[in-house]
């Protein structure tokens, strides 16, 4: 019958008969194996082809369709390995995750499964990321460099910590909740950080901005790249886009190899009133304290 056996040999020689020889082997169709690397980027859901079984038995690799599934609801059936599905952007924000199983010769294997999106309404501003248990079912967390040493949500602290590793530098991302902005508006983005070890100084971040949750899209830099310090600091920059759409904020981390990880917290996105017609910062901005602690102090500035 179809499975996997014991197949044993001995060798025989008159009345003499050797040690038996055995091994296990499948026969008959084989499960396939799931799915692997399942992205889910723009619009497309990829995966790579399935050409083996999950007892090294025999598939039928030109057999091969593939069920592909958005939170557990089959959405179709191929044989390509990839599949177009456009990400909705109505209704309450919410998590959707696609996943794809091999079916060969009836047989259906274990589900490989995409990186998290966020689906529905973009997030209205002000955007406030504390965070805290809440926000970080919002927020994409996309280890690029595949070492499972990315970001977490540290609670004690109330902050977003980097991993770190001993042998590569980091390449990890948080991604905050869609929001819409608009051309027409100016805006201010903050954050605090620090790093967690004073005498590890190789910690880096950047902060970019795109149109998808994902590395490829991040095509605005909101902050360059800057070495952590060592108390918490607040980093505050403009933010003007291009065109009118859904925009997703990526904090990247960039560390060298064995150091010891960031802090990142009280991230917040909001609208300012500066208008086209406004006039620009003053500056030279100077202010001294009254002398012998009097509640007094003198302000200069030039005007634009």
């Amino acid at each position: 019958p179809e499975g996997t056996h014991n197949v044993s040999f001995s060798a025989m020689s008159g009345t003499l008969v050797s040690k038996e020889s055995s091994k296990e082997i499948f026969f008959g169709n084989d499960t396939p194996n799931a799915p692997q690397e399942v992205v889910w980027i723009n619009d497309v859901i990829g995966w790579k082809a399935v050409d083996s079984g999950i007892n090294s038995g025999y598939i039928d690799s030109g057999a091969i369709q593939y069920e592909v599934y958005i939170n557990d609801n089959l959405i179709a059936t191929t044989a390509e390995t990839f599949y177009l599905y456009e990400l909705s952007e109505t209704g309450d924000l919410h998590i959707e995750r696609a996943s794809v199983k091999a079916i060969c010769n009836g047989k259906t294997s274990e589900a490989g499964t995409s990186e998290p999106r966020l689906a529905g309404n973009a997030m209205p501003l002000p955007l406030n990321i504390k965070p805290n248990q809440e926000d970080i079912a919002f927020c994409t967390f996309y280890d690029a460099n595949k070492d499972n040493k990315g970001w977490r949500y540290l609670e004690t602290e109330g902050a977003f910590e980097s991993g770190y590793s001993e042998t590569q530098d980091m390449n990890d991302w948080i991604f905050l909740p869609p929001v819409e902005l608009t051309p027409e508006a100016f805006y201010i983005f903050t954050m605090e950080n620090r790093r967690r070890g004073a005498f590890f100084s190789q910690e880096y971040l950047e902060v970019k901005y795109g149109n998808a949750a994902n590395p490829d899209a991040m095509t605005g830099t909101l902050i360059r790249e800057f070495q952590v310090p060592t108390e918490y600091t607040v980093q505050d920059v403009s933010l003007r886009v291009p065109t009118q759409g859904r925009y997703y904020i990526g904090i990247h981390c960039k560390s060298s190899a064995d150091q010891y990880g960031i802090l990142v917290k009280n991230i917040k996105l909001e609208e300012t009133k500066v208008t086209e017609e406004s006039p620009s910062n003053i500056n030279n901005l100077k202010i001294i304290p009254g002398e012998n602690g009097a509640l007094q102090a003198q302000v200069s500035f030039s005007l634009p």
